[in-house]
């Protein structure tokens, strides 16, 4: 393994990003298939294209009601097949859910007694020592215990704040920080963490929940202008009999927005897609797209249909629905999984939930080490270039399914809340400690990839002069193509428009 500098490593690729910010033409690295030589890009025509849909949005003829009207999906025999397939439920895997729930309820509340205890008889100990070394300071106003839980208090401007005051409430933080295992969601009445984690773990077990994951980039320089929107669904009516999971993928750049090029917080990643061919259409077009998505997964049209749960998934989700309802989507009401208060699977009445796995994370291992990446390296989950849209999608959703599904909460150890949060404090540790790491392969290639001239002295006899094309890193991107239509760029993605079984 080789440590480097990744600057240095991407330095070429950045610098080309950089001669191309905010211009006309497209970055030399960004090839789009078809794309019209007199389409335009930038700040502008983005915002003229934003202008336009918002004065649409506002205008008497706007329809309100398009969360009703029908989806161009149904013009597909396979997605319209779909409606017509009803939820069944099975008693004995709800037995087998609900058995789970009372078994980790149990644990937690033993576990956050036991937690509890070990917690204040720390403080117990740090408080004999602060006494002896500082015997005049007064303790009693600074810590509450109440039901044998110490809290801190806060002190205000108002407060008398001393440097011993202030050294002590630091080293007491430090205390409570660094302990662990902390139950986050203990399953006392009216816990709202511990019905959101609950809540969330049936729905996915269940296998009962249409999931509508979605992610946005935005350009760093305006958060107002959306560079790619990436969209993951689970879908269980095609995953009936499958032990493969079956999704449904897309990645969508805005083409108003192609030569926006994200390069100070984050390096930019629109064309690194891992999961087929990147969809590139105007901002308008965008929209119909989505909306389409939204209309047939998350809006029932028939009492069968409405047998299915639905879910919108996303991570910190909050900014991403701003984005959606900024660019002239239109959402269904929705509430979050912890205001249902228990999941019936015969509703005759849904509302569509929107799930959000930094918030079950959270309740589960508290919001230290809660970024997306540092969840999927916690729990192993392969994963590579984040922050592009449509990855990050997908591994919200498999991040997800990974941490609802009961079967591999079991097998995973998931509950076991003190080895996690030990894993935890490690990675946090370890990152701020350890250079990134690369294979010395990988980082050779990107050298001599770029170099126009493989032959010079500085090569290694090991290196061989192939062409640059053939030595470039090999991960293999989709790609990706313009497109005029929404429509026809949803069809593009669908493999087969019929089934091999009903043709013979």
């Amino acid at each position: 393994m080789h440590k480097y500098n990744r600057k240095s490593v991407v330095n070429k690729y950045v610098i080309n990003k950089q001669k191309h910010y905010q211009t006309k033409k497209l970055p030399n690295i960004l090839h789009v298939r078809n794309l019209p030589k007199d389409i335009t890009y930038g700040v502008q025509p983005y915002k003229r294209s934003q202008t336009i849909i918002n004065k649409y949005i506002q205008s008497p003829d706007f329809d309100n009601k398009r969360l009703t009207k029908q989806s161009w999906l149904n013009d597909f025999d396979h997605f319209k097949n779909l409606k017509f397939i009803k939820y069944e439920g099975s008693s004995t895997l709800s037995q087998y859910i609900n058995l789970y729930i009372e078994k980790i309820k149990d644990y937690y509340l033993k576990l956050n007694k036991k937690s509890n205890s070990m917690l204040n008889d720390k403080i117990v100990q740090f408080n004999n020592k602060w006494k002896e070394e500082h015997s005049d300071h007064e303790l009693s106003q600074m810590i509450d215990n109440n039901n044998n839980n110490i809290e801190i208090k806060k002190l205000t401007k108002s407060d008398n704040q001393s440097p011993l005051d202030k050294q002590y409430l630091i080293s007491l933080s430090n205390i409570k920080r660094e302990h662990y295992p902390t139950v986050y969601c203990s399953p006392k009445e009216n816990s709202t963490q511990w019905d959101y984690l609950t809540n969330s773990i049936k729905l996915i077990s269940q296998r009962n929940t249409i999931c509508f994951s979605f992610d946005i980039e935005a350009f760093e320089r305006d958060n107002n202008i959306i560079t790619e929107i990436g969209i993951s669904i689970y879908d269980p009516r095609e995953n009936l009999h499958s032990l493969n999971p079956i999704f449904r993928n897309y990645h969508l750049i805005v083409s108003e927005s192609l030569s926006l090029i994200n390069k100070n917080w984050v390096l930019d990643m629109k064309e690194c897609y891992l999961l087929g061919e990147s969809l590139v259409l105007s901002l308008r077009q965008c929209v119909n797209f989505i909306q389409n998505l939204i209309n047939f997964y998350m809006i029932p049209d028939n009492n069968i249909s409405d047998s299915w749960e639905r879910a919108f998934v996303g991570h910190n989700i909050e900014g991403d629905f701003k984005w959606l309802k900024s660019m002239g989507v239109i959402l269904p009401d929705t509430k979050p999984v912890s205001h249902i208060s228990q999941v019936d699977c015969n509703s005759s009445s849904r509302t569509t939930l929107v799930i959000d796995t930094h918030k079950i994370y959270s309740a589960c291992y508290g919001k230290e080490g809660s970024s997306l990446g540092k969840i999927l390296r916690l729990f192993q989950l392969p994963h590579a270039f984040l922050h592009n849209a449509g990855n990050d999608a997908y591994y919200t959703l498999r991040l997800l399914l990974h941490l609802c599904d009961v079967n591999t909460r079991v097998q995973c150890s998931l509950d076991d809340i003190s080895t996690f949060q030990k894993k935890i404090k490690q990675i946090l540790e370890r990152s701020k400690q350890e250079d990134k790491i690369i294979p010395m392969s990988y980082s050779l290639t990107l050298k001599y990839g770029n170099s126009n001239d493989n032959k010079n002295n500085n090569n290694p006899k090991n290196v061989t002069s192939k062409k640059k094309k053939d030595l470039v890193p090999q991960t293999e991107f989709g790609g990706s193509q313009w497109f005029s239509d929404a429509k026809q760029a949803f069809e593009s993605t669908i493999v087969s428009k019929s089934n091999v079984f009903t043709d013979f």
